[in-house]
């Protein structure tokens, strides 16, 4: 169907949204919203992708990736990616929209059992705007995600548990630096009267204040709570989709605190 292969599936750690919609008349839907931890001493490379295609006419495409990456203690190799792309392809009257967002965060020890409960309220709101995300315009989705990103950050640094190590500003790519990095790659295409494969920006683009079309006689595809979790291991990084209650994985040393998704006994103060 599309003159390209697509993405490869994530790794266990790794968050992508793809959607896909080769049906004329209709909107398709994918929303990847997850928490990954990581322990002291892990390695943090962790992915966050968004990627939609379309190949049909008065139709849409929309995926958003939406990535908290939580580092507890000292780690000596943090290099995340955060990746977006849209296309179409003989497309008609089409859109496709494409908008990874991710944050990075250093503690410097597991939070309080206050900071805990504060972060797991605030976690289960996000995740049920990511279920409704197919109501937003897309305009505003971006703004919204950054909003939250900024709520993440103020419940860490009022915990004196686990204020960011380092400076706590934020960087537009991500790097290897201690504190907080935050990042967004919106891509936005319309289609083309014309057959042929048009990627949309990477980088920089913004989404515009186009609404997404409503669903046609197909339906829509609702959102996914994201990728699926499994309890976090000592010296392992975790992930956790939104929807479920955040626990705290157990740490080795001074303990780790995980808003998500996932259940696991949180570690004694």
């Amino acid at each position: 169907m599309f003159p390209f292969d697509k993405p490869a599936a994530p790794e266990d750690d790794g968050n992508q949204s793809l959607a896909v919609n080769t049906t004329d008349g209709s909107v398709v839907y994918d929303v990847a919203f997850a928490l990954v931890w990581a322990e002291d001493g892990d390695t943090v490379d962790t992915r966050n992708e968004a990627y939609a295609f379309a190949s049909c006419a008065d139709c849409a495409a929309v995926a958003v990736g939406f990535q908290v990456v939580l580092i507890v203690g000292q780690t000596d190799v943090i290099v995340p990616e955060n990746l977006s792309a849209s296309a179409n392809y003989n497309c008609v009257r089409c859109l496709t929209y494409a908008l990874a967002s991710q944050l990075v965060l250093t503690l410097d020890g597991p939070l309080s059992s206050d900071g805990m409960a504060r972060l797991n309220a605030l976690w289960q709101e996000i995740a049920a705007y990511g279920k409704d995300l197919q109501n937003q315009p897309l305009s505003e989705i971006q703004g919204r995600l950054s909003a939250y990103k900024e709520q993440i950050m103020a419940v860490i640094k009022a915990d004196p548990n686990a204020t960011p190590a380092g400076s706590a500003g934020t960087a537009s790519t991500p790097g290897a630096t201690p504190g907080a990095t935050s990042g967004a790659t919106p891509a936005a295409t319309t289609g083309a009267s014309t057959p042929g494969a048009t990627p949309g920006a990477t980088a920089g683009a913004t989404p515009g204040s186009t609404q997404a079309p409503a669903p046609g006689p197909t339906g829509t595809a609702a959102p996914t709570g994201g990728t699926t979790s499994s309890g976090p291991s000592p010296g392992s990084s975790a992930t956790v989709p939104a929807g479920q209650q955040l626990t705290q994985p157990a740490a080795p040393a001074p303990g780790t605190v995980s808003p998500a998704p996932a259940s696991t006994a949180p570690p004694a103060p």
